[in-house]
């Protein structure tokens, strides 16, 4: 399998793109990310999508199919977050925060994680009630930019793959 639309954040990187600015994605001095106030954030990723960072999920999913590829949800918008500079990594590396954002996950979308099943309440902080969550809000013509999105990708990968 070719992994490079799983495996590369420009995929999770358009998603924000067409949501902010209806345009791919584009870095670089001359590119969008920065001109549309983007590049003041850093894209995390809710659940893991390389294997060797996937400890956690196997100590507070009850069942981990180790089996399913591609496991996690990387380009999923569900599963890509932006978090202001300099905040990324806590998402990454304090296990509270990981399953202050794993709960918040399952509230918002139910269990749409591919190979994760059974989360154990147990491990959430006793302090998660207290956190004062955002509802989300969908940006004006959102229809619109993510039908441009999906035509992008579907136009991409037949390039890709012709």
């Amino acid at each position: 399998m070719d992994g490079t639309i799983l495996n590369d954040n420009t995929f999770p990187r358009h998603i924000w793109a067409y949501l902010s600015m209806n345009k791919a994605y584009s870095g670089g001095a001359s590119g969008m990310w920065s001109a549309s106030g983007l590049g003041k954030f850093e894209l995390a990723h809710i659940f893991s999508h390389k294997q060797d960072e996937r400890a956690l999920e196997k100590e507070v999913f009850t069942e981990v199919d180790e089996n399913m590829e591609p496991y996690g949800l990387f380009t999923s918008a569900s599963n890509v977050v932006l978090i202001p500079k300099g905040f990324a990594k806590p998402t990454d590396q304090m296990k509270t925060i990981k399953i202050c954002f794993y709960k918040r996950h399952l509230e918002l979308y139910g269990n749409n994680i591919t190979g994760l099943k059974g989360f154990n309440e147990k491990h959430v902080p006793a302090w998660y009630s207290e956190i004062k969550w955002l509802d989300p809000e969908l940006p004006c013509n959102w229809k619109t930019k993510v039908d441009n999105l999906l035509k992008y990708r579907e136009n991409y990968l037949r390039k890709k793959y012709a």
